[in-house]
């Protein structure tokens, strides 16, 4: 589990949702692929800020994630939606939770 010393101090507001696809059935997935992610954190962390006052696009990194912490936010995310990460993965996708929910959902779009 993380060292929940690395993380930092709460940050406020709201995020703004990161949307794959078209219409509102995309948006609405990716919204809730970005709940259970936020959930993820919380429980690895033990954490609720991280549901409740995250913002979707703020960098995980500037959040306090350290890089163990992302590995095991990643294969908690494999486990939770049922897949594998790709090894030519592209680094931005890693950045916030509005970008991991966008890849996912665009997983689950090509399925």
């Amino acid at each position: 589990m993380p060292d929940t010393d690395t993380l930092s101090p709460a940050h406020t507001g709201t995020g703004s949702g990161s949307s794959t696809g078209s219409g509102p059935a995309a948006d609405a997935g990716t919204e809730s692929i970005a709940r259970r992610i936020r959930a993820l954190l919380a429980e690895l962390f033990g954490q609720d800020r991280f549901i409740s006052s995250f913002p979707g696009d703020l960098s995980l990194r500037e959040a306090g994630v350290s890089s163990t912490g992302l590995v095991s936010l990643l294969v908690a995310m494999e486990d939770a939606f049922g897949f594998e990460w790709d090894d030519d993965l592209q680094p931005e996708v890693l950045r916030s939770i509005d970008s991991l929910a966008g890849h996912v959902a665009a997983l689950r779009l090509g399925d």
